[in-house]
């Protein structure tokens, strides 16, 4: 599983691609492992999806943030850098 983009800004679109059905759920937090989004365990088919964000009320200092996406089998941590509004 890849993720793009790495870099985002208050309002950005993750995306990433399934090579099969799986649940997946997925959680941002910071460098020091406070949640700051998370989404609950869905169940996707296998191809490629867009999950839309919007920080602009989160109040997010500029800087590194952790994703973390999570199948029924292995979990994966992307860093992402976050702008600044």
């Amino acid at each position: 599983m890849s993720v793009f983009p790495t870099i985002f800004s208050a309002q950005t679109t993750l995306a990433f691609a399934l090579e099969k059905s799986d649940r997946i759920s997925f959680t941002i937090s910071t460098v020091e492992g406070k949640i700051i989004s998370s989404s609950g365990s869905r169940l996707l088919n296998a191809g490629e999806y867009t999950i839309p964000l919007n920080f602009s009320e989160k109040n997010l200092a500029a800087g590194m943030y952790i994703l973390r996406i999570a199948n029924s089998s292995e979990a994966q941590t992307f860093r992402l850098i976050y702008q600044g509004q």
